[in-house]
């Protein structure tokens, strides 16, 4: 692997607002901004890393431990996976689901989950499953409303 990977600190912040945005096709304000990283490093179990090659920031990947109440086991997920576009289709994304391995292999995870949206087929379908993940079911979603 010749990607190497730091966790956030402020530093990113113009980096990360640049991808986010890039990823959801909105932008994004720096006050949530500063409240989402700020809750990411305040979390007792989100990691957000930066994937950089040749010195350049190319990615990023967020992770978390997740527990089975049904059987003894951990997986670690995937909860958030981006590759800048005009770096991809050159291995970042493998490289930081690679990345991802090794840390659940360190913490005693026995796989790797995510969660991806519909509309995602022909792109982050196909690459998910060229790696070996495999679906096993859907995410189900309930708002709830605060009035």
């Amino acid at each position: 692997m010749d990607a190497t990977f730091k966790e956030l600190d402020w530093s990113d912040f113009s980096f990360l607002k640049e991808i986010i945005s890039e990823f959801t096709g909105k932008e994004i304000s720096d006050s949530d901004l500063q409240n989402r990283i700020t809750f990411i490093m305040n979390s007792p179990s989100d990691q957000l890393y930066i994937c950089m090659k040749d010195d350049v920031k190319k990615g990023i990947v967020a992770t978390r431990i997740r527990e089975n109440i049904e059987e003894n086991s951990r997986f670690l997920e995937i909860s958030l996976i981006v590759t800048k576009k005009e770096f991809q289709k050159q291995n970042i994304g493998k490289q930081m689901v690679l990345f991802c391995e090794e840390k659940a292999k360190a913490s005693g995870c026995i796989g790797l989950w995510l969660v991806s949206g519909f509309g995602k087929e022909e792109t982050a379908h196909q690459f998910y499953d060229k790696l070996g993940f495999l679906k096993t079911g859907y995410r189900f979603k309930k708002m709830i409303d605060h009035t």
